[in-house]
């Protein structure tokens, strides 16, 4: 059993491996669109300024922490705001 894991594990590895930049950027494009289907599916549609914000943030290569920084950063400047009010 050990061994089929391993063995699955390295063919997925390979696989992983032999993916070109442009078939990555590629499957980062196609998961975009579907995470904005999925929003627009539950009735949370992203407006055009966050649909910019995540391109810039695959054009520009952040990474998940980064980005997730970003998106905090702007909730609490926007909650700041609205408290001032």
């Amino acid at each position: 059993m050990r061994e089929i894991r391993a063995s699955v594990a390295r063919l997925r590895y390979d696989r992983a491996m032999q993916k070109s930049p442009t078939s990555q950027l590629e499957d980062s494009y196609l998961r975009g669109l579907e995470a904005d289907h999925l929003q627009e599916i539950e009735g949370n549609p992203l407006t055009a300024e966050e649909r910019a914000m995540f391109a810039m943030f695959e054009r520009e290569g952040w990474t998940t922490e980064r980005q997730r920084a970003h998106i905090l950063a702007r909730i609490k400047a926007s909650t700041d705001v609205d408290a001032a009010e």
